[in-house]
């Protein structure tokens, strides 16, 4: 069986377009991740597919000794993983390559490029990454999620571009409230759900605001939280009869977004494209800083068609925070409601994404 090598990683929005296309892959390639994080090695892991880890580093742009002494370090780190990478894909005889972004791709893909394999690199945001931009000379094919990226990358390059969109994983189109009342124990029929996440690892920034607001909030909401590793110890302090906290959101996160009314979430391209793909009215709050500012052009283009507030982390309090809950909760309520057939049938739409993406790959 022929060999397809996934890179990328470091967020979820790098794993997001891998985990949509693992499971296609496997049907007719032997497919192994190579990464760096436990985030990469315990998503290969839920997928069935074998992980190796390589060293990574980072390019930091602050001009002064303390980053200059770092990217040195993280160079000799980046060239010991190009020949880890070297070694990988020879030994596995890879015959393609599929990279997602984020600085471990980079060593992968030089090692691709000097054995001769083809590459295919997917941008997930509106803008475009500098590890993807580093390695756009060795590449087959760009496949970006929006055409607004082009501009992002050099005309000599723009004959590799091909707009496929966003891939949504299947097993996020089959949630159901029912299960998530069930793993919660408890009706979700009296109050709306309001699920809050500053992404895998968490927003200490959201967090504090949330922790502050939670007798107000779980008056009006069921609130889920995913408040990462750094935040859930904090979380279960917190004594309120609605209020549930995760480190981490995994399988479940399918009927969460079957269930929430509202989110409260981060703007990395992962999450913004799934609460678009769901229609689910959203409150972003944008980190930074982030190269040209990626989560809010991502969640900027949310609020094209989707009815949402940015709030800008420097601004986020207590006030801020409740009074867009009140606001998108009237804007909601003045629009018709979607029916949950209309619903199902938009969630029937993610296939167009994962095929285009698919049709290069394959």
């Amino acid at each position: 069986m022929k060999t397809i090598v996934i890179t990328g990683g470091g967020s979820g929005g790098h794993l997001a377009p891998a985990r949509a296309v693992i499971p296609f892959l496997q049907k007719k390639y032997q497919t192994i991740w190579i990464g760096s994080s436990h985030f990469e090695q315990d998503t290969a892991k839920n997928l069935g597919i074998s992980f190796f880890k390589i060293f990574s580093g980072k390019m930091r742009r602050g001009k002064n000794l303390k980053n200059f002494l770092r990217n040195a370090r993280d160079f000799l780190l980046v060239l010991f993983a190009f020949f880890q990478s070297i070694f990988l894909l020879k030994k596995n005889k890879t015959e393609k390559i599929f990279s997602t972004g984020g600085f471990v791709s980079v060593p992968v893909v030089l090692a691709a490029a000097v054995l001769h394999i083809p590459i295919f690199i997917h941008e997930q945001t509106i803008g475009f990454g500098l590890a993807n931009k580093i390695t756009l000379p060795f590449v087959k094919k760009v496949l970006l999620a929006f055409e607004d990226s082009k501009k992002y990358i050099p005309k000599k390059y723009h004959h590799k571009v091909e707009v496929v969109g966003n891939p949504i994983r299947e097993d996020l189109l089959n949630g159901e409230q029912a299960r998530l009342e069930k793993f919660l124990g408890r009706s979700l029929k009296e109050k709306p759900v309001l699920y809050v996440t500053g992404g895998g690892q968490g927003s200490q920034l959201i967090n504090k605001v949330i922790f502050s607001l939670l007798p107000k909030l779980t008056e009006k909401y069921v609130v889920i939280h995913q408040a990462g590793k750094k935040g859930i110890t904090e979380a279960q302090k917190q004594s309120h009869e609605n209020y549930f906290p995760f480190a981490f959101i995994g399988d479940e996160l399918a009927d969460i977004y079957a269930s929430a009314s509202v989110v409260v979430a981060r703007a990395g391209a992962g999450t913004v494209n799934e609460l678009a793909f769901f229609d689910i009215p959203s409150i972003f709050i944008p980190l930074r800083p982030t190269q040209n500012d990626e989560q809010t052009k991502n969640a900027e283009w949310f609020l094209r068609n989707h009815r949402g507030k940015i709030i800008e982390q420097e601004a986020l309090n207590e006030e801020i925070l409740l009074d867009a809950l009140k606001t998108l909760e009237r804007e909601v309520k003045e629009e018709k409601k979607k029916s949950k057939k209309e619903k199902v049938r938009k969630a029937s739409l993610s296939t167009p994404s994962t095929k285009k993406l698919l049709d290069f790959l394959e």
